[in-house]
């Protein structure tokens, strides 16, 4: 029977016919499980440079005093790859962003040669510095997410809901929001505590599955350093890494 299926499969690519897309699913998660890429915890009194701008804004805290808190944080924050980033034991050749559970990325990944390379200027860096106008991009963003649930609440179906990817090693498990950083950072100012979003069932991150995962099988990532990296996502973490020398704030 499988042969049959197998058959079928490859006549539908013959045809010109796509698979179906992957089955997506709701859950109502706690917000105090969700991580950012960064590792910064959701819902909690731990540093989130988003989190603690938007709940500054709702507090009454001056705009002047928010924004020297988080240029503080985008000038001091420049890891060059996951042993920095979260203070763990792991070779420091992987690069950011190089997941044991995802394909391989360049030796440079998070770092560009030019300043209009950078997709974040959160999770992405240049040795140039950061530019003045994507940190306002940025400030315009988080101020747009607080006043539009502030005023309309979380509207997931009539815009999009909050995507995460679920990790677990089989006791614990959190939640790496994928997109809607913005947006939960402003329900979490607003008093929620647990949110509906949107995941793959099959993009889950399993420690179960750790030996199948691409990284691990092809020797790129030791077996204890993936583990390592998967635990800090699921403990999070409480603050960041300073580097030695800030960013230049490029007035452009």
């Amino acid at each position: 029977m499988s042969g049959w299926r197998s058959i079928g499969r490859r006549i539908k690519r013959w045809a010109g016919v796509r698979p179906p897309p992957p089955r997506t699913e709701l859950l109502r998660v706690p917000v105090h499980l969700c991580r950012h890429y960064c590792g910064f915890r959701y819902g909690s009194d731990s540093f989130n440079p988003y989190e603690n701008y938007i709940v500054g804004l709702h507090q009454g805290i001056p705009t002047a005093e928010l924004r020297r808190r988080f240029e503080d944080f985008i000038c001091w924050y420049r890891p060059r790859n996951f042993a920095e980033t979260f203070g763990i034991t792991i070779n420091p050749a992987i690069p950011l962003w190089s997941y044991p559970w995802s394909g391989p990325v360049p030796p440079n990944h998070g770092w560009h040669l030019g300043l209009d390379a950078i997709p974040d200027i959160l999770t992405h860096f240049c040795a140039a510095g950061v530019k003045r106008s994507r940190i306002e991009e940025e400030y315009s963003w988080l101020h747009r997410a607080y006043e539009s649930i502030k005023q309309h609440d979380y509207q997931p179906q009539a815009h999009s809901y909050l995507k995460v990817r679920e990790m677990t090693d089989g006791q614990s498990r959190a939640y790496l929001v994928e997109d809607g950083n913005h947006r939960l950072s402003a329900l979490v100012a607003l008093g929620v505590r647990d949110v509906l979003v949107q995941q793959l069932p099959i993009d889950t991150v399993a420690l179960a599955q750790l030996p199948t995962w691409p990284q691990v099988q092809s020797g790129y990532y030791l077996p204890a350093e993936a583990e390592q990296l998967l635990r800090v996502y699921l403990r999070g973490m409480d603050g960041f890494p300073r580097s030695a020398v800030p960013a230049t704030m490029i007035e452009a």
